[in-house]
């Protein structure tokens, strides 16, 4: 199966994994992408029109993981087990200009990175696209780390530690996130997400690279035999 995050139990010495499916991410990454509203962002800079590359954003929003199946790999780094996709958003191709800079740069949001980028649309797409293009990108990056935070708080029961955008999340008493800033609307909000589990076989389970390459191999493999469970998460503004 497509693999979107993984969550090994225990986390030392794992017997399953409960996995969500790289479909369940990808679909509540669109979906935030979807509900976002600039106007609860930012400011809208001059030279901008969003109305014109909100297609494309909400298209690079359900491409944006397309590798991740090709770089997916266990990994274990000091005593957890966790996993890596390293690289994945070097790997898709997309024909169009725009979207390929906003997959290609959605865990970046670097000075240069973004200018270089924007030179180049630029000259190739005109002044309005490159004005876009630093907000989409934000957009796109906050809408992946959100849902990141939302299958986090499913699972687990806290928020995802491995932050690269700026945002505050927090779980009230009633089981509602609260997620500063909350640029969607509308507010609350209700994302679902779907889960499934797999039991590793006793063979590999092991902290060697030959028993994690075949862990990666059999995870990969994986078809589950009965329907995805679900958990819903419901976000809103503090």
């Amino acid at each position: 199966m497509d693999i979107g995050r993984i969550y090994f139990k225990p986390n030392d010495k794992p017997t399953k994994a409960e996995i969500i499916p790289l479909e369940t991410h990808v679909g509540n990454v669109q979906k935030l992408v979807e509900a976002w509203d600039h106007s609860l962002a930012y400011k809208l800079p001059a030279g901008c029109d969003l109305s014109l590359t909100r297609t494309q954003l909400i298209e690079a929003a359900r491409r944006h993981d397309e590798a991740k199946p090709a770089t997916f790999k266990v990994t274990f780094n000091g005593n957890k087990f966790g996993y890596s996709f390293a690289g994945h958003r070097f790997k898709v191709q997309c024909d169009d200009l725009y979207i390929d800079a906003l997959i290609k740069m959605h865990h970046e949001f670097s000075v240069n990175g973004v200018t270089e980028w924007q030179a180049r649309i630029r000259r190739e797409l005109g002044e309005v696209y490159a004005a876009n293009f630093p907000l989409d990108l934000y957009a796109l990056e906050m809408c992946d780390q959100v849902a990141a935070e939302v299958e986090c708080y499913a699972m687990e029961g806290y928020s995802d530690d491995r932050a690269f955008m700026e945002l505050h999340s927090h779980k009230r008493d009633d089981g509602m996130i609260e997620i500063e800033p909350f640029p969607f609307s509308p507010s609350p909000l209700s994302l679902t997400v779907l889960y499934t589990e797999f039991d590793i076989p006793s063979e590999l389970r092991g902290t060697e690279s030959d028993k994690l390459n075949a862990l990666t191999s059999a995870l990969n493999a994986f078809k589950p035999d009965k329907q995805n469970m679900e958990k819903k998460v419901t976000l809103c503004q503090p």
